[in-house]
């Protein structure tokens, strides 16, 4: 092994402030064999593409000496964790270092299959408005963004699938804590990341796990980070947030329910007749897909109900979410993509995981590349 990969191994795992023993459980090695390679032992193949993924890198990209560049710096990961309990924050660093990386491999398959990365190519960053409210802003972009993305009229029934189509990989897996709901990651050449976390109470049920999504989908599409490079978290609905989680809050119902759809249908549509308030939010959420709770403010903020019913609703607590069950209906057989005796990773299950598939059956890959991004994590 090079002198320069060895210097650049050792200066990555500092760079995450991980032990020797983190990489050596990572990178399913014994630590005396990590602390020889951190020595400058030769490494095999097979440890090759270990010590990459315990750093977080591509087996190729370590060797061109690539991860140094500032897309890879474990700075820009370690930044968008420092809200994160700092007995966790080299674990969740690693987690989102390893998403980056894959979206990348994804959008490197793309191009290999000649597919468009439709979300990236319709990014358009947006700074936080001097003229209007992070609220307001936020209702705009999310009706805009049903028109930018080309959505047909009416409710989203499976918003993962409508996100995959664009090109956006969605996997579920632990954060943690229940702290956080969400990361997303974008970057130009790369496909769109959205990870989901398992632990949290919002994502562990349908309607705000679909609230989640369109959430993270405005990051995606409209904030953006150091030289384009953006790595976001949201946290749990009540934690203190920032104009950008604001404005990525309000963009969540008006993307799944546009107000001025939602008005024009309590005009004119099935929605005519429903005089009671209580009865308006139950038919605004039950036709789009929204909590109780989110109904409920959404039904506030297209001037379907007054601001004082709104408040007396949220703290009666609705009924039970029996609509749930007519939205995000196909998630479980997404999850399941794999080939024929290789177990995929939580953190590539999705359509990512399909990327592969596809890339392997057309000659793209060989099998051997394609295990690899499939048990990546």
């Amino acid at each position: 092994m090079s002198e320069s990969i060895q210097q650049r191994i050792v200066q990555r795992r500092q760079e995450f402030g991980a032990t020797v023993g983190d990489m050596a459980s990572w990178a399913s090695l014994p630590e005396e064999r990590w602390r020889a390679i951190e020595s400058g032992e030769a490494l095999s193949v097979v440890e090759l593409g270990r010590v990459a993924r315990a750093l977080a890198v591509d087996s190729g990209t370590l060797l061109r000496g690539e991860e140094v560049s500032a897309r890879r710096s474990v700075a820009r990961f370690r930044q968008a964790v420092v809200s994160v309990p700092a007995r966790s924050r080299t674990e969740e660093t690693r987690t989102l270092a390893l998403a980056a990386e894959l979206g990348r491999i994804g959008g490197g398959l793309h191009r290999l299959l000649a597919r468009a990365l439709a979300l990236s190519e319709i990014r358009q960053t947006m700074p936080i408005s001097e003229r209007e409210e992070p609220w307001e802003q936020g209702y705009r972009l999310g009706a805009m963004a049903r028109d930018l993305l080309k959505i047909p009229v009416g409710p989203i029934a499976d918003l993962r699938a409508t996100l995959e189509r664009l090109g956006t990989h969605i996997a579920t897996l632990p954060f943690s804590g229940p702290e956080i709901d969400a990361a997303s990651l974008m970057e130009e050449g790369s496909m769109p990341i959205l990870l989901l976390n398992q632990n949290s109470p919002r994502v562990s049920r349908t309607l705000p796990r679909r609230a989640t999504m369109a959430h993270e989908l405005c990051h995606l599409l409209h904030d953006a980070g150091e030289q384009e490079l953006e790595t976001r978290l949201s946290y749990k609905e009540d934690s203190s947030e920032g104009s950008v989680e604001q404005r990525a809050r309000a963009f969540a119902p008006a993307f799944l329910a546009p107000p001025d759809e939602v008005r024009h249908w309590f005009r004119s549509g099935g929605g005519k007749h429903r005089a009671e308030s209580r009865d308006k939010v139950l038919t605004l959420a039950n036709r789009w897909g929204l909590s109780w709770r989110g109904a409920t403010w959404h039904a506030k903020n297209c001037n379907l109900i007054p601001s004082s019913t709104a408040e007396f609703l949220i703290a009666d607590g609705g009924p039970p979410q029996v609509w749930q069950g007519d939205f995000e209906q196909q998630e479980a057989r997404r999850d399941q993509v794999s080939l024929e005796g290789i177990e995929t990773s939580l953190l590539c299950r999705g359509r990512l995981a399909e990327i592969v598939v596809e890339a392997y059956e057309a000659g793209a890959i060989s099998r051997g590349r394609a295990r690899e991004i499939l048990t990546w994590g």
